[in-house]
């Protein structure tokens, strides 16, 4: 199953890459990767099954740990 993510974020942010992950991953070890241009991004999420994903700002979670503002 594919999926095509599309999405911005909010204006101020300075946001330049998010991590999307599967619920219970840890962000750090994601793979997949979404730079932020002029306040938007975009990724393709392919899995087997219908998970949960999240989509964290990955320079906050190095810089705060993990929250829960996902």
């Amino acid at each position: 199953m594919k999926c095509h993510v599309v999405g911005t974020v909010a204006e101020g942010t300075t946001s330049v890459e998010l991590r999307i992950y599967r619920d219970g991953e840890d962000p750090k070890n994601s793979t997949l990767r979404s730079v932020v241009k002029n306040g938007r991004f975009e990724c393709d999420v392919e899995d087997a099954q219908i998970e949960r994903w999240h989509i964290v700002d990955f320079g906050e979670v190095m810089e705060k740990g993990m929250t829960l503002r996902a």
